[in-house]
């Protein structure tokens, strides 16, 4: 399945200061050591991807209350970076928007 993440940890925390990304990716570590250990059926998947999910969802919602505790501090979120009002095309930013624009 790959490395190791845990020692990305101090990576993903020091990321949030600098980058626009979820700042919950830590979440995604004790998942991802289950899913080491077991066979990579599509039901390990599907739980997996369902967190990973999650994860961008709880951030989008409860960043919204942050946002000004954020932007004095200094962390960038992606609600700070959809709400610049000189963003670049919104619609691509994430995987699907290009494939949702793909099939309708």
């Amino acid at each position: 399945m790959g490395a190791d993440p845990l020692h990305l940890q101090p990576f993903f925390e020091a990321l949030t200061l600098t980058a626009h990304g979820p700042m919950d990716a830590t979440r995604l570590y004790p998942l991802w050591e289950a899913l080491k250990q077991t066979r990579a059926d599509g039901s390990i998947m599907a739980f997996y991807a369902a967190n990973v999910a999650w994860t961008l969802l709880y951030e989008l919602v409860y960043s919204h209350q942050d946002a000004a505790e954020d932007t004095a501090a200094g962390v960038k979120s992606l609600v700070l970076l959809y709400a610049s009002p000189n963003a670049e095309n919104p619609n691509g930013r994430f995987g699907t928007m290009p494939l949702y624009k793909y099939f309708s």
